[in-house]
């Protein structure tokens, strides 16, 4: 596991080193600590995104539903 920087966390971010420069203070633990909680929290948006995106489907009339998987989930992960 390589080490959490400002950087690394700034491009997980995306947004510019100089935006998240206020943490250079913390420390590699505390950096690693919030990578994950920042890890996390854009999982859980994924999925929170993905279960209204299934839900969604749901309202699409039947003969349109495959369609509009298709559209929504072009991977087939749905």
């Amino acid at each position: 596991m390589t080490a959490t920087t400002v950087a690394t966390l700034a491009e997980r971010l995306g947004v510019t080193t100089d935006a998240v420069a206020g943490l250079k203070g913390c420390s590699a633990e505390e950096l690693a600590h919030l990578d994950s909680l920042v890890e996390t929290a854009f999982e859980r948006e994924r999925e929170a995104v993905e279960s209204g995106l299934k839900a969604t489907l749901l309202a699409v009339p039947r003969p349109l539903r495959g369609r509009a998987k298709a559209l929504l989930f072009p991977g087939g992960d749905a």
